[in-house]
Order: C-alpha cells, then sequence, then structure tokens
C-alpha cells in the first residue's frame, strides 16, 4: 500500500517550508488555500508579537485588546471624575452650575480623559486671577494621577483590561504585577501633551513597551498564560513562580502544586 499517496492536504501544507502553524490559533499560515494566504506565502501573513512570530489575526487582535482596554479604562476614570467634581461642587453649594453643565459633562466625561496629557493645563486652571488655589480641583487632578498609576496593579489588571482578558505580569516570574510595578510602567502615560502616548503607541508590540522594560513587566492574554509566546519559553508555577521548564513529574518540586491542575485551572 502506497501511504505517501494518502496523506492529507492539511499535512502536505504543513510539510511545506512555506507553511507553519501559529502558535497562539494553531492555525495553517502561508498555505496556498487557506484564509490568511496573500499570495506571497510566509513572512507576509506573519507578524512579530514579543520577538514569536504570530499570525496576523493573532497579532491585530491583541494589539486592539491593549488599545480597547486603555479606552475602557479612560471612561471609567472620566465617570469617575465627574461623580467626585459633582461631589465637591454639591458641597461648595454651586447646584446651579451643576444643573446646566451635568447633562453636556455626561457626554465628555469619557474623552476628558483622553486629554490626561494635558494636565500642565488643568492644574493652571485651579488658580484664579488673585493667585488663590482651588484646593479641591487640585486634589482630584493628583488623584487622576494616582488611578492611572496605580491601575494595573491590583492583580495586575485594571478594568479594561479585566473586561478584555488581559492581564499585566512581572517579566520574570509571570506573576500580577505589583503596585509598584504599576506606577512604574504607567508613568510614561503622564508625560505632557501626548508624548507618552505617542511613544507607548509606537513601541505597543514590542515585548515591553516604553515603559514596561523599566517596570519589568509584559501584557498578556489570561487564556494563553501559559503559552510560549507570553512565557518566552519558560514554565513557571502559578503557586509559587518556580521555573518549571523541562519539568516531567507533573509537581512543582517547590511547592508541590499539581501542574497538570495547573494547566486544566
Amino acid at each position: 500500500m502506497n501511504h505517501a499517496a494518502e496523506s492529507s492536504p492539511v499535512s502536505q501544507n504543513v510539510a511545506d517550508s512555506a507553511a507553519w502553524v501559529c502558535p497562539l490559533c494553531a492555525e495553517i499560515v502561508g498555505a496556498q488555500g487557506t484564509p490568511g494566504f496573500q499570495g506571497n506565502p510566509g513572512p507576509s501573513d506573519s507578524k512579530d508579537l514579543y520577538g514569536s512570530r504570530v499570525c496576523a489575526a493573532c497579532a491585530g487582535r491583541f494589539t486592539d485588546r491593549r488599545w480597547m482596554a486603555f479606552m475602557l479604562d479612560m471612561v471609567v476614570l472620566g465617570y469617575a471624575w465627574l461623580l467626585v467634581d459633582v461631589v465637591i461642587q454639591v458641597a461648595k453649594g454651586d447646584l446651579h452650575a451643576i444643573s446646566h453643565i451635568l447633562p453636556l459633562n455626561l457626554l465628555l466625561a469619557p474623552l476628558g480623559m483622553i486629554g490626561l496629557p494635558c494636565w500642565p493645563i488643568t492644574l493652571a486652571g485651579s488658580f484664579n486671577l488673585r493667585g488663590r488655589v482651588d484646593f479641591a480641583q487640585t486634589l482630584l487632578v493628583l488623584a487622576t494621577f494616582a488611578c492611572v498609576l496605580l491601575k494595573d496593579g491590583f492583580r495586575g489588571q485594571s478594568p479594561g483590561k479585566h473586561w478584555l482578558g488581559l492581564r499585566v505580569v512581572d517579566r520574570e516570574t509571570l506573576r500580577p504585577t505589583s503596585l509598584g510595578g504599576s506606577m512604574k510602567r504607567n508613568l510614561a502615560l503622564l508625560m505632557p501633551f501626548f508624548l507618552g502616548y505617542i511613544a507607548v503607541g509606537l513601541t505597543l508590540r514590542r515585548r515591553g513597551r516604553f515603559g514596561e522594560k523599566w517596570a519589568g513587566t509584559v501584557v498578556i492574554e489570561d487564556r494563553f498564560r501559559d503559552n510560549p509566546v507570553f512565557t518566552g519559553g519558560r514554565r513557571r508555577c502559578r503557586a509559587c513562580s518556580y521555573d518549571l521548564t523541562g519539568n516531567v513529574s507533573g509537581r512543582c518540586p517547590e511547592c508541590g502544586e499539581d501542574v497538570y491542575r495547573m494547566v486544566r485551572g
């Protein structure tokens, strides 16, 4: 019997030197006849993600999720700002201003946080013509700074990252980043007049966007948290962060955790 004649078209495509399998979605990429084929098989269908070769669809989806998570964070922060501002105006007894401005602010609050890098102008507005400082407004700006800096420090997830299945982890231990790591990686977002936004956007697909190298962090997708694309080829115990690379016993030698149970979980 001629077994070579029975090989499937899929096997032939994978065997083709131009075809390869995406490590995230397991789709065959660069083979003629596949959905991602663009007429020039191989590199044209792949993108670099954290130094690994993945299909263009997976790379684009990951980048889109990161941008969407950031926008959701800004929406949440914008409405939080509005709520606190309303409380401040009520405490001042300025109910007339609230009734006139609130409807418009309900629509513009999310957009207001996108303009966060213009904070020098906002702070300047807290000084009146007589040189007196609006302490409530100043404290509100400082509280916003704290929220932006620390937003990823709660189990590695801001509200936007939680909703979209992303997490910020330590580059070495692969455990959720701390409040200190969150502060370091997000400090760039407070660079005035959108300089930080531009720097972050240009380096988003690298293994550590602008600010993350200093913080020692990296963003991963929770559902692919054990994938070599995000772990750099390493395996670590989720309980104690012990390096499990090469482990064949199925149990962490450091804490005794069941490795297979962690993978299934």
